[in-house]
Order: C-alpha cells, then structure tokens, then sequence
C-alpha cells in the first residue's frame, strides 16, 4: 500500500500536510481506507469531471443567464436547466448553479418590486439601473468564476443553500 503526501492550501501559518492512502485509476480510494476519510472529503468525492470540466460549466452556468436577453426568462431557465442537468456530476457546480440561481432570483424580485413603482416616476429609473446592473453582474461573475474565483453576485439573497 502506498502513501503520499499532499499541501492541503490554508493561509500560511497554518499550511498542513495530510497523508493519505493511493487512488485507484477511477480516482476513488482504496477499500482499505480509513474511517471517516469521506466525512473529511465532503463534497469531493461526488465530482465525476475532471478540473477543467467543472470550470467549464461553472462558467457555462452563470454565462447562461444571457439567454434573458433573448428568451423571456431566459436569464432564470438558462441557469437553471444547466444547474439541473450538471449538479449531479460535480459539487463545484452545484454551488455555482446555487449561486447564479440566487442572483437570478434575486433580480426577477428587484425587477418586479421596480415594476409595480412603474406608476411612480421612480419605477423606470429602477428599471433601467436594475437592467444596466444585471447585466454587468452576471458578465463580472462569468469572469470571476473562469479566474477560479467566486461570482461575488451583489444583493443576491440566500434563497438556495
């Protein structure tokens, strides 16, 4: 049975190294693995795509908000056909599709909020901001998630956890 060792990245004081047992060609663990290695794992044995695969569709989730500018609601269908479909496959977009899903969500309230102040000089400023903010949300998200970083969605609220 081989062991290696892997940098578990924390901020630097606290850098650890972590030992482990080898992966078999699938990537999951021996069947002689430790108790409770799973419990630490969280998450990460649930991803059936390789790195750049999850990258690809993180950004294709929060991408496909765009289709609202083309399709009437398209800016919730979008994301959310492609969470449903790939969130099986990977925890990366799984929180991503979560992610983008909020924001959506969040957005479709302000507008409707805007909307009914229609009848108010102030409804058609808010429209137009919340149009020109969406927008530039949803494009800043779709390069932050390709840079590795999180969206960083403002005024999204927690709808999904």
């Amino acid at each position: 049975m081989s062991r290696f060792a892997f940098r578990v990245d924390v901020p630097f004081p606290f850098t650890q190294y972590c030992a482990c047992r080898s992966y078999s060609a699938m990537g999951t663990m021996s069947s002689r693995e430790p108790v409770g290695w799973r419990d630490h794992m969280g998450d990460l044995d649930r991803s059936t795509m390789s790195r750049s695969q999850e990258r690809t569709w993180s950004i294709v989730v929060h991408a496909a908000a765009f289709a609202g500018l083309l399709v009437p609601f398209g800016s919730i269908l979008g994301p959310l056909i492609v969470w449903i479909i790939k969130k099986p496959e990977s925890a990366e977009v799984d929180r991503q599709g979560k992610a983008a899903m909020n924001y959506q969500i969040s957005m479709l309230i302000y507008v409707i909020v805007a909307a009914v102040l229609i009848r108010y000089a102030i409804g058609w400023v808010l429209l137009i901001a919340l149009g020109i903010f969406w927008f530039v949300m949803v494009l800043v998200a779709t390069i932050r998630v390709a840079n590795d970083r999180g969206p960083g969605y403002l005024l999204s609220m927690g709808f999904l956890k």
